[in-house]
């Protein structure tokens, strides 16, 4: 079920994911290069990429994950 898609982000729950599923996800992330400020447990993942998105992996509860992506913070020039 997608949640959100524009151009600020992406949200998804996606079913039907165990654990072990869970924990390769999160690996290939981790391949793809979202490794800045990580944060890993045993049910959730966050970490952000060298572009500064930022992605978020959590475990749902009845085999649901919710994967989300967000773009980079704006910094405002003073």
């Amino acid at each position: 079920d997608i949640q959100q898609n524009d151009k600020k982000g992406f949200i998804v729950y996606v079913g039907g994911i165990t654990i072990e599923e869970y924990g390769s996800y999160v690996d290939a992330c981790v391949d793809k290069g979202f490794i800045v400020d990580a944060t890993r447990t045993e049910k959730s993942y966050s970490a952000k990429n060298a572009g500064a998105y930022k992605l978020s992996v959590e475990c749902k509860g009845g085999n649901i994950i919710c994967i989300s992506v967000d773009e980079p913070e704006c910094k405002h020039q003073d």
